[in-house]
């Protein structure tokens, strides 16, 4: 009776282990060159947590290549009072009720969607919205309008792939014109893409995704904002170490009970 009880109670506890989320609550998210990072923690800045998942803010986003990104520093995110809601954007000091986009010339706004372990599949899909067009070509070259672009970075923080305008025009789904509230509470339309990070990246295992703009991709500044409207949860989570230790005694004490009953 009391092996079985030791047993039940270690079961249990890699269970307990197994299931929960696997987000950081710090992150130091650091560019490839190891040039620019921010430290980021749940603490007061925090918005739009699911399951698996934590939304965080930049701003100050420096635009210069893919590798040399400037990470700026911590911001708010935030789910109300933005120009369309629901909807998740970024509350700078000098735009409160902003989304993504450039605030000067050089500088962005940026929303940092960590997952701590995320396994992508072939389809995984972000919404977007008020991009200011239905048509993707708009997108792909740029045309002055606000256009998005992607870094990823992998479980440790580290920033491994950037994606700009065109190649995310390349993944991205017109959904339509949908109705959103706007500040006053009054019904509006906003142009909603959905976008397939696993057509982008394939099927990796990331920490997350940090969603931005670029002055160079030929864009005016400061512009209208885009807004992050949902991105998925994340029911699986990848065993942590402890965990696999914990699921190894629990495999060798079942196994050692069974011999000696025999």
């Amino acid at each position: 009776m009391k092996r079985n009880m030791i047993l039940r109670f270690i079961i249990a506890s890699v269970f307990f282990c197994a299931v929960r989320p696997a987000y950081a609550t710090t992150i130091t998210l650091t560019n490839s060159n190891s040039t620019s990072s921010v430290n980021l923690t749940t603490t007061g800045h925090t918005t739009g947590s699911g399951t698996g998942f934590t939304v965080f803010g930049l701003t100050g986003m420096g635009d210069t290549s893919a590798t040399t990104i400037g990470l700026g520093s911590q911001a708010d995110a935030q789910l109300t009072g933005m120009e369309i809601n629901p909807a998740i954007g970024v509350a700078d000091g000098r735009c409160p009720q902003c989304g993504v986009g450039l605030l000067t010339s050089t500088t962005s706004t940026g929303l940092v969607v960590d997952y701590g372990s995320l396994a992508l599949g072939n389809s995984f899909l972000v919404r977007l919205a008020d991009f200011d067009t239905t048509n993707v070509s708009n997108l792909s070259t740029g045309n002055n309008k606000i256009v998005p672009d992607l870094l990823i970075f992998d479980t440790s923080g580290k920033v491994i792939q950037a994606f700009n305008y065109t190649a995310m025009a390349a993944a991205m789904t017109f959904v339509g014109n949908l109705t959103f509230t706007d500040q006053t509470g009054h019904n509006t339309t906003a142009d909603t893409w959905d976008v397939n990070l696993g057509s982008l990246y394939g099927s990796h295992t990331i920490g997350g995704y940090v969603l931005y703009t670029d002055a160079a991709s030929n864009q005016a500044a400061p512009n209208d904002p885009y807004f992050l409207i949902t991105t998925p949860n994340n029911p699986v989570t990848t065993p942590e170490p402890t965990t696999l230790v914990l699921l190894g005694s629990a495999l060798g004490l079942t196994g050692l009970v069974r011999l000696r009953r025999k």
